[in-house]
């Protein structure tokens, strides 16, 4: 429901909840993405105990500043600042990118250009009616402590306008610099760069731009991981040489990994990266993504452990990932439990990595199964960020994968592995080194070794959910143990339709390429595949239970996007397989695409 009252959501302040001691460190931050009103009252509750003095309200709320004219926008915004500040919390920000897509801005500011209309930056006019309207904006908001401003993915890309005489990093600068003008030395707010990088070129571009911005006032917030969150992407590597402070943003909701609807209970690797980046003088703090959308909030729900990992290791840079869920625990579910509860919580970064993960890529979109995603074969390919671009799989697979000459090589569809692919305008390197051929090579080995991880990532999920079964008796809040168990459930669930998934798609793909006497074993693990795809569309389909919904939507209907759900995408992979008459895979446009 969009609310059109406004009102401040009550906030119990007790001295049990009050840090005993501040971290020593400037920005100790969460983001909230939905507009769930009552989930965002809850995390904004939560953040007394942990001692977030900054908050950032995004994507459905406020992801462009134009969206303070949204009416129900701006009010469930203003409710949230006012009750986050009336919790404590020192300073609430908003989101902004730029430049909004070009519709937004008057006409005569245009240029025609071979690349189509572009925005005239050379044109003085057009940046006096910018600053206006950048004012009139904040007008709208006036509780706001400042804004995250994006300045290279946007909806209209900042490198891409008219300038006769401005270079990208110089129109980067500027636009960065106007903001903070007014931001800053005018509203007397705060301002956050928010960046991050999709391959060497954009690095380029951001640390020249940095390098030419001028106001003082600035800090930088950089995401964890290049790209994007994935479990397999290295650390960012260029934090020593930002001239600003700088803010490491998390996602302790795991976009790509599962949304918190299943486990992600992933402690020992935020750990691993948080005290990474605290090494670095420049770095003054975080910032924790709480939900992807929805109902997806993590306070009160197994992923909180997350946020008291980045909690406790800003005050001890020493302390373990079994300290860090012994506390949890204790707090959450009762200190008897943990012998049972803490295996399954540390057990959940494996059965991820062999489930949501095929040979160390990621193959769902945004969470949800979708193993033939052209992002998880050029975009999403953590040998991008690796010299050289190995990963050793263990899963009971124990084998060192070359990403491009192995996993790329035999997982991607042929087609996507053609010169003219959007893989090729993006990773030309790749093919330059002869890594990847435009033929489809999916094999037995390799058939082999996927079915092999699945059966990992089921035993696995399996193991845990029956670890926690142990603990019923000795968790006192029922429902705090029912959230626990049904996550778990969730995460065997949806590891046995990957896994039937996975048997389906690559050994359908397999037996229309192999003429060998492979057919007599392939074919049965097709039909296996597909009678299990069958037994896990069901599994979900008359699930109980209430679940957490946000991007990825596991058993409610849509939220987001409709290519988001499971069943559906589950069913087009039996129709792909049941399908005859189909001469050759190259020719086939899988459904859904």
């Amino acid at each position: 429901m969009r609310p059109s009252v406004v009102f401040i959501c009550l906030i119990v302040i007790t001295a049990a909840c009050s840090p005993k001691n501040e971290p020593p460190f400037e920005v100790r931050g969460w983001n909230i993405l939905s507009d769930h009103f009552e989930n965002g009252c809850e995390v904004i509750k939560a953040s007394q105990f942990y001692g977030i003095n900054h908050l950032e309200l995004s994507h459905h709320l406020i992801m462009d500043l134009r969206h303070v004219r949204t009416d129900w926008r701006r009010k469930t915004t203003e409710r949230l600042i006012d009750s986050a500040h009336h919790a404590g919390v020192k300073d609430v920000f908003v989101w902004d990118r730029a430049f909004y897509p070009l519709e937004y801005y008057p006409e005569k500011f245009l240029v025609d250009t071979d690349k189509g209309p572009r925005l005239n930056l050379d044109d003085p006019e057009f940046w006096r009616w910018f600053r206006k309207d950048y004012r009139e904006m904040f007008t709208l908001l006036p509780n706001v402590d400042g804004i995250v401003f994006t300045f290279i993915e946007t909806g209209s890309r900042i490198q891409d306008q008219y300038s006769a005489t401005l270079s990208d990093y110089e129109k980067m600068a500027m636009v960065v610099d106007t903001v903070a003008n007014i931001v800053i030395a005018e509203l007397h707010k705060k301002m956050h760069i928010r960046t991050f990088v999709h391959d060497q070129w954009d690095r380029d571009v951001i640390m020249g731009s940095i390098a030419l911005m001028n106001h003082p006032g600035l800090k930088i917030m950089v995401k964890e991981t290049p790209h994007d969150f994935f479990n397999y992407h290295p650390v960012q590597d260029y934090i020593a040489d930002l001239t600003y402070p700088v803010i490491i943003e998390f996602d302790a909701a795991h976009e790509y990994n599962g949304q918190g609807i299943v486990a992600n209970t992933f402690t020992q690797l935020i750990l691993d990266r948080w005290k990474y980046y605290m090494r670095f003088d420049n770095v003054v703090g975080y910032v924790a993504r709480t939900d992807r959308y929805g109902t997806t909030a993590i306070i009160n729900r197994p992923s909180e452990v997350l946020l008291h990992a980045l909690k406790r290791a800003s005050e001890d840079t020493t302390i373990s990932e079994d300290q860090v869920c012994d506390e949890f625990i204790t707090r959450a579910y009762g200190k008897k439990s943990i012998p049972y509860i803490k295996p399954a919580f540390k057990a959940a970064i494996a059965i991820n990595n062999a489930s949501f993960y095929t040979l160390g890529t990621n193959t769902t979109n945004h969470s949800a199964l979708h193993i033939d995603y052209i992002s998880s074969y050029n975009r999403f390919i953590a040998g991008r960020w690796y010299d050289p671009p190995t990963v050793y799989i263990g899963h009971n697979v124990n084998k060192t994968f070359h990403y491009f000459k192995d996993v790329v090589e035999h997982l991607s569809p042929a087609k996507y592995k053609e010169t003219g692919s959007r893989f090729y305008g993006e990773n030309p390197e790749v093919f330059e080194k002869n890594w990847i051929t435009p033929e489809e090579k999916i094999n037995i080995t390799y058939l082999n070794d996927i079915i092999t991880q699945k059966n990992y990532a089921v035993e696995k999920a399996q193991w845990a959910l029956h670890t926690i079964a142990k603990a019923e008796t000795l968790v006192e809040d029922a429902k705090a143990y029912k959230d626990l168990y049904e996550t778990f459930n969730r995460t065997l669930i949806t590891a046995k339709m990957h896994r039937a998934a996975h048997k389906a798609y690559f050994g359908y793909r397999l037996y229309v390429t192999d003429t060998s006497h492979y057919k007599a074993t392939i074919k049965p693990i097709i039909a296996e595949g597909v009678e299990e795809l069958r037994s896990s569309i069901k599994a979900i389909e008359e699930y109980p239970y209430e679940v957490p919904s946000g991007q990825w939507t596991w058993h409610e209907p849509v939220i987001e996007w409709p290519k988001m759900k499971d069943t559906e995408r589950a069913k087009t992979y039996i129709e792909f397989v049941t399908k005859t008459g189909w001469p050759s895979i190259s020719e086939v446009t899988l459904p859904g695409l």
